[in-house]
């Protein structure tokens, strides 16, 4: 997950992606870092937003985006086109596993089989992607640093929904082992 500070929006993800992926007993590993992120914690609403969904970042702490962090990623989740841009300059070969969360739900025409990998999953999403500007305006996920406590939740509720869609086509409930 790609923000920009690393403190509101892609914290908030990665704690939504990894719950939602552990409900379904899969080993995949989540993480965030921020384009232009400074040492820190995640913000006070961030906390509080995911407080109420029973998760807790106070913990957290934010990390800059590398080149080496990319490159060790099957998938990026960028949160807007312009932390698109910036993550495949750093890393133009991260371009066919980078996407905005509600753009690879969009492309997503099935979910990764078990056998499959999820960058080469991710690959063959990107090959789908229709030729001119990458996703949309409605993809972008809104920061809602130094907004009022509503706008945190806004982007909570929103990332919650995007985290499960993507938790289902990356761990299909099928593929998921029946708990006894």
């Amino acid at each position: 997950m790609v923000c920009t500070g690393n403190t509101c929006r892609s914290p908030m993800a990665e704690a939504i992606l990894r719950v939602r992926l552990r409900e379904r007993d899969a080993e995949i590993r989540v993480s965030s870092a921020g384009i232009d992120a400074w040492a820190g914690s995640a913000t006070e609403n961030s906390i509080l937003a995911m407080s109420e969904f029973g998760l807790d970042l106070s913990s957290h702490r934010s990390r800059k985006v590398t080149p080496k962090i990319i490159a060790g990623s099957d998938l990026i989740l960028a949160m807007t086109r312009n932390h698109f841009d910036r993550i495949t300059r750093l890393c133009p070969d991260a371009f066919n596993r980078t996407f905005m969360p509600s753009e690879m739900i969009r492309l997503a025409s099935r979910p990764r089989e078990s056998s499959e990998s999820v960058r080469a999953w991710a690959a063959l999403l990107s090959a789908t992607r229709p030729d001119g500007p990458i996703g949309r305006g409605a993809d972008e996920v809104g920061d809602p640093v130094g907004e009022e406590m509503e706008a945190y939740r806004l982007t909570a509720r929103r990332l919650n929904a995007e985290m499960i869609a993507l938790a289902d086509l990356l761990v299909p409930i099928s593929d998921t082992p029946l708990r006894r």
